[in-house]
């Protein structure tokens, strides 16, 4: 019996204890996104943090301190560990583009992962905070958008995927914090996306019995993990502060042009980095370039190198591992780069949904002054307080002040023979001294440190790169220029990332096949404007002859105007440079398609008036080119106001594609541009089928006068092109498959003209009208502007007996075809009756031919 009694009673505390674990601490977990330790086993170092938040927590939770709220949830740090795919379609884009070489992958992938895990949603959601670095959070926060990096990760904006924290809520949590900190994580559109949670910065170790390598650095004597790309651009960036010094804003940046206007002075630059870094770090370039952090840190310690360039948050790991002295300096004149790290909140947390308090309460625990006091020493991270404040005296820059070992004031502190003053100190300022007493070095580097801002090292105005675009593709060119030695790669690509439409020297390029395929472009578009100018001349010189009088000369020519803006319409992103510019754009491009459209569709509408409204009277009113001319140019403008006025309603961007070209090309773009695209198909479409029907009631109509099929072939080959011009629109400036795409659409441009005007002149040059008159009316004057019945002068009528299959009849049927004389026509017109031509008479008229019917 007590066989079977005490299982149960063990179930039973089993159960009781489940029970109240259940209601005290809810068994889910918030998960937390962290990057693997640049030293540290990234095994060890997750058990490591785990245990240590979660004693921290437990902690915390018997304390009951009212000061902040405890969340009952525990909490789980970890990795986001890339799988194959993770950024391949980078890699595919510019390996594409011949281009692979400009990719840092592991960088791509470690990025892509930490992105895939942030859009997950729903049950697919793992991770409710994540810690990310300065450098990222807002590097991808640009004027100019990459189309390439949007394209491949799949993102707008990396911070899409965080929420907005509540200032008002949390100000009472936030204000050890250093002020500069918490400005860099606001965004002006969305707020604070995050809380600071430890900064770091580079610096120089070095043993002290080495003290004098230091300054004279000797040859291979550095250890630098050169393997990072982070590292790698940091090195080069620290490189040109040191050699150009601080920039002047007030000069606009005035040293990036050394970039460009000097090759000979930047090329030595280039040239004068690769030998810094080979000659302090040794010869085998191509090893260090594979170096690692932990490998860099171990020939450290091992003493194989006597300087290591690292991190101030090693220092703790290297007092643990060295047993010589050692110390840390600034590095050269004294500037470093300085990197944040932020605490944030997933957007798509499915935990933030049911526990926002705990996931909210855990932001502002890990992000605390007392945590970050507590981590520092545990960890050797460097908490987020203001060290450089000016607002009391800095204990370790206090070397003046004298020795006072009989210090009476209690808030007085003596250390190492320096005294500590605290004049109206409150908690933080005290954590602060208590910090920097402990962690001397770290302070003392620290306010040294003249700040790196990484993101603002190539900013020269609004269109300049961001740093997510340069972390991407600097690396790799970097390591081109160490390992080969070539200059001009980096001489070509680094202007690319501050300014538009910067190209260098054309005989400095390696790219020829941009620059030649670029010529060509514009040599064959400036030959088929030519075409499409002279032809509209040619149009209007004629524009009184019979032949091209039933298609409306005038028409014929705004349908050509029309099509040579179409044609200049890519040049037109060159000059492109504000979002009014933009939004011109898009109204320029619908006003030049109805320019197009529009007159075909009055060509056609007239011939359809005018077979399906056959007789002696005069149409002049309704359908005299200067009526239908203005009621076209009302349409017109009001279309390109509407049009104007409603893509203020819309969003636009610019965008470019960086290291793809020689320059860096922008282009404006419809972020709605499939629902403009849906809307101007629809728009067109109507058009078309309205031009489509009429043409079949004409051609039903017109079998008696002559076949007019051509006319069709117009029609489609306009909506096509059209069509083409919309697809091409989105490959502008991608390479030279967009230039071919064009060419074929000039093709199609002189096609066009050529069925619809092309044609007509050519019959018109062969077959002149004899002495160019008739019955003393010159075909350049008005005669054939008041005619009584616009049928008789449509040249459509087919003529078996003459050459091209038309000829000019007048109502009565009388014409005259001369062999003899070189194809020229006699036109032979009916009598004239004057109360006939009078419109006026109209009634009269009609009822005479009633009474002859009769």
């Amino acid at each position: 019996m007590k066989c079977l009694i005490s299982p149960i009673i063990a179930l039973l505390y089993i159960f009781l204890y489940a029970s109240i674990k259940v209601n005290t601490y809810n068994p889910e977990k918030i998960n937390v996104l962290i990057s693997k330790p640049d030293i540290e086993e990234p095994e060890s170092y997750l058990k490591r943090i785990n245990s240590f938040v979660q004693q921290y927590v437990d902690k915390k939770r018997h304390e009951n301190n009212k000061s902040i709220t405890i969340p009952t949830l525990d909490i789980e740090f970890s990795y986001c560990d890339p799988v194959k795919t993770d950024g391949d379609s980078l890699l595919w884009t510019y390996n594409y583009y011949d281009l692979k070489r400009y990719v840092d992958l592991e960088f791509a992938r470690n990025l892509n992962c930490t992105i895939r895990e942030l859009k997950k949603q729903g049950d697919d959601s793992k991770f409710d905070l994540v810690v990310i670095q300065d450098r990222i959070l807002y590097s991808d926060d640009t004027y100019i958008r990459n189309a390439i990096i949007e394209g491949s990760f799949y993102i707008r904006h990396f911070y899409d995927y965080l929420l907005t924290l509540d200032e008002s809520e949390i100000s009472n949590y936030t204000k050890h914090h250093d002020k500069e900190l918490i400005k860099r994580a606001r965004n002006p559109e969305k707020g604070l996306l995050g809380l600071p949670y430890e900064i770091d910065f580079n610096n120089l170790y070095y043993y002290d019995e080495a003290e004098y390598l230091k300054d004279i650095f000797l040859s291979g004597i550095l250890s630098i993990a050169l393997e990072d790309g982070s590292e790698l651009t940091d090195l080069f960036f620290e490189y040109i502060r040191s050699q150009f010094g601080e920039p002047d804003p007030e000069k606009n940046f005035e040293y990036l042009n050394n970039f460009i206007q000097d090759k000979s002075k930047i090329i030595n630059f280039y040239k004068s980095f690769r030998d810094y870094v080979i000659k302090f770090t040794g010869k085998d370039i191509e090893s260090t370039l594979s170096t690692t952090h932990r490998q860099a840190f171990q020939s450290f310690v091992r003493k194989d190198k006597k300087l290591f360039k690292g991190k101030a948050s090693y220092y703790s790991f290297l007092k643990d591992k060295i047993v010589y002295p050692f110390s840390m300096v600034n590095l050269s004149n004294n500037y470093g780069i300085v990197d944040g790290k932020y605490l944030s909140i997933v957007a798509y947390s499915e935990k933030y949904k049911k526990y926002s308090s705990d996931v909210m309460n855990y932001v502002l625990l890990l992000t605390s002054e007392d945590f970050q006091l507590a981590r520092a020493a545990s960890f050797g991270s460097i908490p987020t307080f203001n060290l450089k404040s000016k607002e009391f005296l800095n204990p370790i820059n206090n070397e003046t002040e004298t020795p006072n070992a009989n210090a009476e004031n209690e808030n007085d502190v003596t250390k190492n023979d320096e005294i500590i003053k605290f004049d109206n100190t409150d908690d933080h300022t005290t954590n602060i001294y208590s910090y920097c007493i402990n962690n001397p070095d770290i302070c003392k580097v620290y306010n040294n440190t003249k700040p790196v801002e990484i993101k603002k090292i190539f900013y020269k105005n609004k269109y300049s790169a961001g740093y997510l675009e340069i972390r991407i593709t600097l690396p790799e060119i970097l390591k081109q220029l160490l390992i080969e030695g070539d200059s001009n790669l980096i001489f070509e690509r680094i202007p690319n990332y501050f300014d538009k439409g910067v190209l260098v020297e054309i005989q400095n390029k390696h790219s020829y096949k941009e620059i030649l395929t670029f010529f060509l472009f514009t040599g064959i578009n400036l030959v088929v404007v030519l075409i499409l100018l002279f032809t509209m001349v040619k149009v209007y010189k004629n524009r009184k002859h019979p032949f091209l009088k039933a298609i409306s000369p005038l028409f014929s020519n705004l349908t050509l105007l029309g099509l040579i803006l179409k044609c200049l319409f890519p040049y037109y992103f060159f000059i492109v440079d504000s979002k009014l510019s933009c939004q011109m754009n898009f109204a320029l491009n619908f006003f030049f398609s109805n320019l197009i459209f529009l007159p075909m569709l009055a060509i056609i509408f007239r011939i359809y008036y005018i077979y399906t409204n056959v007789s002696n009277v005069n149409f002049g009113k309704k359908l005299n080119d200067k009526r239908i001319l203005i009621i076209l140019s009302i349409i017109l403008i009001l279309e390109f106001i509407i049009t104007f006025l409603i893509s203020f309603a819309g969003n636009y961007d610019f965008s470019t594609y960086g290291v793809f070209l020689p320059y860096r090309s922008i282009w404006c773009f419809f972020t709605d541009y499939v629902t403009y695209m849906i809307i101007i198909t629809f728009y067109c479409t109507i058009l078309f089928f309205c031009m489509i029907i009429m043409l079949i009631k004409i051609h039903k109509i017109s079998k008696k006068y002559g076949d007019i099929k051509f006319i069709f072939f117009i029609v489609i080959l306009l909506f096509s092109t059209s069509i083409f011009d919309g697809s091409i629109y989105l490959l502008n400036g991608t390479d030279s498959f967009f230039f071919v795409l064009f060419i074929v659409y000039l093709i199609c441009c002189v096609l066009s003209t050529y069925l619809l005007v092309g044609y007509r002149l050519n019959f018109i040059k062969n077959h002149p009208i004899k002495n160019g008159s008739y019955n003393g009316n010159s075909v350049n004057d008005d005669y054939f502007d008041n005619a009584i019945n616009l049928v008789n002068f449509i040249p459509l009528i087919k003529d078996k007996n003459s050459i091209n299959g038309f000829s000019f009849k007048s109502s009565n049927g009388k014409s005259k075809y001369d062999n003899k004389n070189n194809g020229t026509f006699y036109i032979i017109p009916e009598e004239e009756d004057p109360i006939d031509r009078n419109p006026n008479n109209y009634f009269f008229n009609r009822t005479l031919k009633m009474l002859n019917q009769k």
